[in-house]
């Protein structure tokens, strides 16, 4: 009987060992998830009074000084999670500019919870931005009735919270706006090969602005926004008539011709007629050759019935 209780208390001790450490390998566990899910949260970067990122989960943060988030956005939110900087190319480059094989450059910001104005010109978009749906386009000039942004582009986007994102004019740039109702408006650098831009470098630049209202931060954008050293009186002041309505059929020279001598004949010289849809695909900045073989005949032909001609 001594043995057996013996046995019995060291098998006791033993179990009491075994919760033991299971409780402190769970315990470990725990620290370690929580520590993994919550590191983001506490490696910030403040950077000044008004800008806080996050560098795990690539979170920025602008405020007024007040901690109170005017603009969120998430930076590189294409470029891989385990993407390290000795994995970059191009050595002797700027470091931001060419990135591993396969990883492009998109930094999103959200719309919410302000209303977001500006961008392209499309047929049919609804106001603000956030009402709408666009997956990522080039954003570049096209035909607006097909879908594709119309001839005013502006880099340019406005919150009525009081800050405003303007993307650099100097690389190309992709554009998606809550593409799939993610809330987001983002902009990306399309990638080598994409765009005429094979064998050139990602480059993705934009800045970011906050003022006290929106006002304000449009009025900041308007101070700074490239302007023509001067416009032609006669560019808005004179009559404007336009190939791309009140013809039947498609609009070419001839019929650019018509609309000159039917303005003429009703006393519109003076005038300056739109040759609208004179690229065989928008953006080519040349002549259709199909319906415009003699453009400039066409010229001289319109412009002796003392009308100017704009494209």
């Amino acid at each position: 009987l001594q043995g057996l209780s013996s046995r019995c208390g060291v098998l006791r001790r033993f179990k009491i060992k075994v919760w033991l450490t299971l409780l402190f390998v769970l315990m470990v566990v725990t620290v370690c998830i929580v520590i993994h899910f919550y590191k983001q949260d506490m490696v910030e970067v403040d950077i000044g009074n008004a800008l806080r990122f996050y560098i795990d989960s690539r979170r920025l943060h602008v405020d007024r000084g007040d901690a109170t988030d005017v603009l969120t956005a998430r930076l590189g939110d294409s470029i891989p999670r385990n993407l390290l900087p000795f994995n970059c190319l191009g050595a002797g480059e700027d470091p931001r500019t060419r990135l591993a094989l396969g990883a492009s450059l998109r930094d999103c910001v959200s719309l919410a919870p302000a209303h977001w104005y500006g961008g392209g010109l499309v047929a049919g978009q609804p106001w603000p931005l956030e009402r709408w749906s666009r997956p990522p386009r080039p954003y570049v000039g096209g035909d607006a009735r097909r879908g594709e942004y119309g001839g005013v582009l502006e880099r340019y986007w406005l919150s009525s919270r009081g800050a405003y994102v303007r993307a650099g004019d100097d690389a190309p740039l992709v554009v998606s706006v809550n593409d799939g109702g993610d809330g987001d408006l983002c902009l990306a650098a399309p990638s080598p090969g994409a765009c005429g831009v094979a064998g050139e470098a990602t480059t993705l630049t934009y800045s970011v602005c906050v003022a006290g209202d929106a006002r304000l931060a449009h009025e900041h954008y308007l101070s700074r926004a490239p302007r023509p050293a001067c416009v032609p009186r006669d560019a808005v002041s004179r009559v404007v008539w336009t190939t791309d309505s009140g013809l039947d059929g498609e609009a070419d020279g001839e019929a650019a011709t018509r609309l000159a001598e039917g303005v003429s004949r009703r006393g519109g010289g003076g005038g300056v007629v739109v040759v609208a849809g004179w690229e065989a695909r928008p953006g080519d900045l040349a002549f259709d050759a199909r319906r415009f073989p003699d453009p400039r005949a066409v010229v001289a032909a319109i412009a002796a019935r003392n009308l100017s001609v704009a494209l």
